[in-house]
């Protein structure tokens, strides 16, 4: 019998009125492209775009493809697959066009609109419709190009409207009849008096023009059918119930309706009772076993009644597939049978309540393979003894229930529930009556296992009290007893007793440490932390012996500590890389390493401060242009792969469009985005990677390909940033000189790769380690200067300033410590002379230099006029202003290279920057000197080579500069008893923490004694 067609006929009843033309635009997804562009469409270089080129597009986006003038379009598609389409006629309609844009007037060839067997020409600017009949509840829409002789085609705004013509409908009115007089058995029942009816009003449709009361009719004759093939059902004519299951086979998108649980869709053949292309498995290589694995889903709306379930499936070891192995099981309800070797399984059960968990799964399975494919529902019958039987085992486990401790509410609705289906009698609903039981079982059962919980933590709460010691046991001992009177209330909810077991854990892990004892364990933080913009990873060293744990902890206070943020995730890479997840954007975090012995001594490393990166936001989109299998393999790569650059950089604007190919040899990718990847490649993450590499330079910039680049003029990477991170995950030691700048070349192997392929730019890997380092080493790359979008190097916090610290710049090339950059009177900015032992007093040429998180630019603000740094009119010049916009945005770009600056008292090595206009271009404006005599500056566009140095700024903090004069800050200790002035307004303690001090200006008093630090360097008393 056909199934379907009851199932379409119902779904064009319940949606679509017979007398009237509709419009079904919903059965379409994503109809004009405003969702992630071609998302739910199949696609074949047709892309996404969202210029306003096409005139006729409707909101931001509609799909495009485009070749050069003169030339023609290749053959291409964009389709979509509809399904439960009711039965009726259809018009599709889009705004399209398909032209040479020399003389997009002219008619062109080879493009159309197809709906079902129907087609309609797309040719110049215009609305276009086609109309077809759909009778089989499935219909491919969308656009062909074929031959085409146009250089650009664009489409968007798709429409649909549905109307019914009787005509349409006599095949599927005949076909109904025959099918409901086939399975007829003339019996004597209240179900084939039905039918007989039934069938008897749908026939004076036949031939007929009527359509007032047809739908009603068919849908009379579904049910009866239904009803009375259900009455007969038995075990030797089961009736086939399998479209109550969602996917039954794994055809549709693989997992869709089903929870999967370690297990994922294959489409090769090594299943030999597959069926279809799709089936669910887990594999590993021989002689190991898979462990866990599962999928799921629950059925409903299922009659009251017996059922047999089956499926084929397999656990086998495939060098001995004859062998069983254990650990596997399909199971129905609360009925299961074991999986072994590759074969079809059933497993009968009884179903009282309407709906029941279907599934294959896996418990320690022994196999290094397991399957499974095919699930088919059968209904056997109704037997009033097996349905009480059922209902009665039901009742036995709800009343075990009612002796254990349990939430008093939830106890008062089981004992209802119970008396309900105890009072039960033939004729009554049993299903509501099972249903309501079996829901107030599962919340009793979810109930006792949250008080069993805290039970559980009391018990271990009271044991770390008894062989503990005395710092803080009070308070631990406080706890535990408030936890006793939780457990001890019959009106706790399960939130609050799970989160009493969680409050309790917490407390005994504070109690430990507390009093704990031993050899505390020496940690060191290594000094270099890799991070984007949500997650970091670090290095640590311990000494220590019998440890309990060891990882980092976070915070966005200055001194964190295990009572904060912690990890203890880790990577194996060249030594362990441990990961600190779940970080915010452009956020002040500080991390350190850590260690925790057996007797819970804690030891810590230095503090590191790192500043997230901006969020990043990357999208991508996927032509869907494989069958399911592949386009499930590729998608889900993308998603992969975008998320690791989305956490791990801070790149903006790009949007890869992804493409299969299968008469594509391999993957390849070019700058901007395009990327194809073919049949016989890995579709997998690193793939993906990799070819994103290519899009945002790898291989494709100048800067990345030419031996004329500043950043790879040999086989060796020159920048900084890249260099880092492939010195963090190559674990090399000493990479930052005395005065912590970076060092690389030398001793320490630098990142390396050809002109066409990147280090870390590995394709086909899937390990987390990979992508992460992978997209850690993008980052590098584009602060140090490749740009990933057609922008230029990514602004970052690429030099750590002090708030309300003074810095004074000099030029690297021309009067280095002898000028320094001063504002005038008019607001400009010179190159001023002044001695370096006076430039400390002259404001004019001190400078604060302030990061913006949000942005990765600065703000360079004069200490005299209050005036900042801005580029306006073409030029670099100070401005006052009581909002900060984009022309105060500064890209302080870091030089490879370190300068060294000499004085009679000391030599200094530090790095120059290039101070750039934050306009996120290749070759932004920059500062430059003129001479060595001259007082004005110029701003030419950016010379990114190392020997560029006229445009290089060296930031001399006021500390510095009394270093290189040998006058050391003034240390004196003052009495802090007069008011504090607004320029000394920033004070610390002893301890780093950073004292408010808006109350102190007029009333120093409100201060408690102690030793303050202000500004850094001045030292009060009080």
């Amino acid at each position: 019998m056909n199934r379907l067609l009851f199932t379409f006929i119902l779904a064009f009843v319940f949606h679509v009125p017979i007398w009237s033309q509709t419009d079904v635009t919903h059965l379409i997804v994503n109809p004009d492209f405003e969702e992630e562009g071609i998302q739910g469409w199949k696609t074949k270089g047709i892309g996404p775009q969202t210029n306003s080129s096409f005139k006729l597009k409707h909101g931001n986006t509609y799909a495009e493809t485009w070749t050069g003038r003169g030339s023609k379009l290749s053959d291409t598609y964009l389709t979509q697959v509809l399904t439960n389409v009711p039965i009726g006629v259809y018009t599709l309609t889009v705004v399209g066009h398909n032209i040479q844009e020399d003389t997009p007037n002219a008619k062109q060839k080879g493009a159309w609109l197809v709906a079902g067997n129907s087609r309609t020409a797309i040719e110049v600017d215009g609305e276009y419709s086609v109309t077809t009949t759909c009778g089989n509840g499935t219909m491919t829409i969308g656009i062909l190009l074929e031959g085409c002789t146009g250089n650009w085609f664009a489409v968007d705004n798709f429409r649909m409207t549905h109307t019914i013509v009787a005509d349409s409908l006599q095949p599927y009115i005949q076909q109904l009849i025959a099918e409901a007089e086939a399975a007829d058995l003339h019996l004597s029942s209240p179900e084939q008096t039905e039918l007989d009816e039934s069938i008897a009003v749908l026939k004076t449709f036949v031939g007929s023009q009527q359509t007032d009361g047809l739908m009603e009719a068919m849908q009379r004759v579904q049910a009866a059918m239904r009803a009375y093939l259900l009455s007969q059902a038995s075990e030797e004519h089961p009736y086939n119930m399998t479209d109550a299951i969602t996917n039954p086979s794994f055809e549709d998108n693989g997992t869709k309706g089903w929870i999967v649980a370690d297990m994922g869709p294959q489409s090769n053949d090594a299943f030999k009772k597959k069926e279809g292309q799709i089936y669910m498995e887990r594999w590993t290589w021989n002689g190991n076993a898979v462990g866990d694995g599962s999928v799921r889903q629950v059925v409903k709306n299922l009659p009251l009644g017996n059922y047999r379930l089956t499926a084929m499936a397999e656990n086998i070891q495939e060098d001995t597939p004859s062998s069983k192995k254990n650990g596997a099981w399909i199971y129905a309800g609360d009925q299961q049978t074991p999986v072994y070797t590759t074969a079809q399984y059933e497993v009968k059960f009884t179903c009282i309540t309407g709906e029941a968990e279907i599934g294959f799964m896996a418990k320690n399975a022994q196999g290094n393979k397991i399957s499974v494919d095919n699930f088919q529902l059968w209904f056997l019958g109704t037997s009033y003894e097996a349905n009480l039987a059922q209902l009665q085992q039901r009742i036995q486990t709800a009343e075990e229930l009612t002796s254990q401790h349990l939430n008093a509410d939830t106890l008062e609705v089981l004992t209802q529930a119970i008396a309900q289906a105890k009072a039960y009698q033939e004729g009554q609903d049993m299903t509501s009556i099972a249903a309501t039981l079996n829901d107030a079982i599962s919340k009793a059962e979810a109930s006792i296992a949250s008080y069993e919980l805290l039970s559980k933590a009391i018990s271990s709460a009271r044991l770390a009290l008894k062989i503990g010691g005395e710092k803080e046991r009070d308070t631990y001992e406080n706890c535990i007893n408030t936890a006793q009177a939780l457990y001890d209330n019959p009106q706790a909810s399960n939130e609050d007793l799970t989160g009493m077991v969680a409050t309790l854990e917490r407390a005994q892990f504070v109690y430990r440490l507390a009093n704990g004892s031993g050899t505390v364990p020496v940690v060191t933080t290594y000094p270099d932390v890799i991070y984007g913009c949500k997650a970091a990873v670090g290095r640590m060293s311990v000494k220590a012996t019998n440890l309990r744990e060891q990882g980092f902890c976070w915070s966005t206070n200055p001194e964190p500590t295990v009572f904060d943020s912690i990890s203890t995730t880790y990577y194996d890479f060249n030594g362990k890389v441990y990961l600190i997840p779940d970080l915010q954007p452009s956020t002040t975090y500080y991390v350190r390493a850590y260690a925790i012995s057996t007797r819970y001594a804690v030891g810590y490393g230095d503090v590191v401060r790192i500043i997230t990166l901006p969020e990043a936001d990357v999208q991508y989109s996927y032509n869907m242009a494989g069958d399911d299998a592949t386009n499930e393999r590729i998608d889900n790569a993308c998603k992969t792969a975008v998320s690791y650059l989305n956490t791990w950089t801070s790149i903006r604007g790009y949007r890869p469009s992804v493409n299969y190919d299968p008469g594509d040899d391999g993957a390849h990718g070019s700058y901007g985005g395009w990327i194809t990847i073919g049949a016989a490649f890995a579709q997998n993450p690193g793939t993906v990677m990799h070819e994103m590499g290519h899009g945002i330079g790898v291989g494709q910039h100048w800067r990345y390909t030419s031996w004329d680049s500043p950043l790879h003029p040999t086989m060796y990477w020159t920048g900084e940033r890249a260099n880092r991170v492939f010195a963090f995950f190559e674990n090399q030691k000493d990479v930052f000189d005395s005065e912590g700048n970076f060092v690389s070349g030398g001793n320490h192997t630098v990142a390396d790769g050809d002109r066409v392929h990147v280090c870390y730019g590995l394709s086909g890997v899937t390990a987390p380690i990979d992508l992460l380092r992978q997209a850690a080493f993008y980052q590098g790359m584009y602060e140090d200067g490749m740009p990933a979008v057609g922008d230029g190097a990514c602004p970052f916090y690429s030099f750590d300033g002090k708030e309300g610290e003074k810095y004074y710049l000099t030029n690297e090339k021309y009067g280095t410590i002898k000028k320094f950059v001063a504002t005038l009177p008019t607001g400009r900015i010179s190159y001023k002379t002044i001695d370096i032992n006076e430039v400390a007093n002259d404001d004019n040429c001190a400078w604060y230099v302030n990061y913006d998180p949000k942005t990765g630019f600065y703000h360079i603000q004069n200490v005299e006029t209050g005036r900042y740094l801005s580029f306006r009119s073409g030029t670099f010049t100070t401005q006052a202003v009581n909002t900060l916009t984009g022309a105060e945005d500064i890209h302080m770009m870091p030089s490879r290279l370190t300068m060294t600056i000499e004085t009679d008292d000391t030599t200094m090595t530090i790095k120059p920057y290039w101070l750039a206009r934050g306009n996120r271009v290749e070759s932004p404006e920059v500062l430059s000197a003129v001479s060595a005599t001259s007082s004005s500056l110029s701003v030419p566009q950016l010379n990114f080579y190392d020997t560029a140095t006229v445009q290089h700024w060296a930031f001399l903090s006021a500390t510095q500069i009394a270093q290189l004069t040998g006058n050391k800050n003034d240390t004196a200790i003052k009495n802090l008893t007069t008011p504090l002035s607004q320029g000394e307004e920033v004070l610390y303690n002893l301890q780093g923490q950073r004292i408010s001090v808006n109350s102190v200006f007029s009333a120093p008093s409100v201060l408690p004694k102690g030793v303050y630090i202000i500004n850094h360097k001045k030292i009060f008393v009080k």
